[in-house]
């Protein structure tokens, strides 16, 4: 069972905007035919805690050299390329003739606006095993706060009990 957070849906809603407002560009070299991969190109997960959001982004095949993260304000962009290393022609320099491809090539671009302001300066990428983790601490305005709750000797005046004296209200 995935337990969703309380963002889970608010991110989904503003990755859906996202994603219609900043379109995914994925371009490849090869024929038509030969593609076969998700109009994303770049499947991410998303969650926040109080103090932090963190996107997770699966990059396979892409070096770390060749991904890109920016932040612009609310917009996270995530981008990166695999380039195409197929050749026409065998080890012997003989043709070959390729029958499938489905391993995505080109250059792979992700924005996704964030329903949050975030500290900018403090973002962090790290890459291990073909994954991506952005860690973007929210901005201090962002992150809710605990109020201190003050315990008082008395009634507060919108409830005071009424006496049936004189019709009056007392506080104690």
């Amino acid at each position: 069972m995935i337990r969703q957070s309380q963002y889970s849906d608010l991110f989904n809603l503003f990755d859906a905007f996202s994603q219609s407002m900043f379109p995914v560009r994925v371009t490849r070299s090869e024929p038509s035919s030969m593609r076969s991969v998700s109009r994303t190109g770049m499947p991410i997960d998303c969650y926040a805690t109080d103090d932090e959001a963190v996107v997770l982004a699966s990059v396979p095949g892409i070096h770390p050299d060749d991904i890109t993260v920016s932040v612009n304000e609310d917009v996270l962009t995530i981008s990166g390329s695999v380039m195409s290393d197929r050749t026409q022609q065998d080890k012997d320099g003989k043709p070959v003739t390729w029958y499938m491809s489905e391993i995505p090539r080109g250059t792979y671009e992700r924005r996704i606006r964030l329903p949050f302001p975030i500290e900018e300066g403090k973002v962090e990428a790290q890459f291990a095993h073909g994954m991506l983790r952005i860690v973007m601490p929210k901005h201090e305005e962002s992150r809710p706060r605990r109020v201190a709750v003050q315990v008082l000797e008395s009634n507060f005046p919108e409830i005071a009990e009424k006496t049936s004296e004189d019709d009056s209200f007392s506080a104690d």
